[in-house]
């Protein structure tokens, strides 16, 4: 489905018209549907990217932002060209193993700790540049600035946008009634959503193939 298509679902079922609708203007409902997506991909985490960032000698600290604007929330760390996967840990976990932590070297990291919404830590730093690091992440959706883009959800998702346009129109035009009624039907395939992508995310974990895993803590140098 293009953004086109799913804008024009919307006010057909509002009863406006798909070219120019009294209620709200195109690029307001197109912001509508950009919102409804955010509430989903915010939830739900239904867009997932890669990216790769370049691991520098000496540091151990990375913004999520220098490896893609779009990264809501990495999900897994992974060293190239080694595919050497790295182990989450928390802030206190690396404290309590290593209380100079920030001053270890090595020639790989071996974990990743989230230390904000925007930055996460490597340990241990690299004595020399020569690698990359895969993030995989949750992403925020992007802008469909073309009327003819195809969304980068499922069906299922777009389904869920379709009830929210129409549950945001309809408080526009002061329906609160109906606007109630169409609302428990997005949540209820919102739940439906959710459910389906935390199952896919389950049975991933569960078959996918045995891969090299950095154990969490291995012999370092300081």
């Amino acid at each position: 489905m293009t953004k086109k298509q799913l804008r024009d679902r919307i006010l057909d079922s509002l009863t406006e018209s798909i070219t120019n609708p009294k209620l709200m203007t195109l690029a307001q409902m197109d912001e509508v549907i950009e919102e409804g997506f955010e509430v989903l991909s915010e939830e739900v985490r239904s867009v997932k990217r890669q990216a790769l960032i370049a691991l520098r000698s000496g540091q151990s600290y990375y913004y999520t932002t220098a490896a893609a604007p779009d990264m809501m929330v990495p999900t897994r760390l992974t060293v190239m060209p080694d595919d050497w996967r790295l182990s989450p840990v928390s802030f206190r976990e690396l404290n309590e193993r290593h209380e100079e932590w920030q001053r270890v070297t090595g020639t790989t990291p071996q974990v990743w700790m989230s230390l904000s919404w925007n930055m996460f830590a490597i340990f241990p730093h690299l004595v020399t540049g020569n690698k990359l690091l895969r993030i995989d992440y949750i992403a925020w959706p992007r802008s469909y600035s073309d009327d003819d883009d195809s969304l980068e959800y499922q069906d299922s998702d777009q389904e869920a946008a379709v009830l929210y346009g129409v549950y945001r129109g309809l408080l526009q035009q002061w329906d609160f009634q109906a606007a109630l009624q169409v609302y428990i039907q997005f949540i209820e395939r919102f739940v439906d959503v959710k459910f389906k992508s935390d199952m896919k995310r389950a049975s991933a974990r569960m078959f996918q193939p045995s891969r090299t895993v950095a154990s969490p803590f291995v012999s370092v140098s300081l």
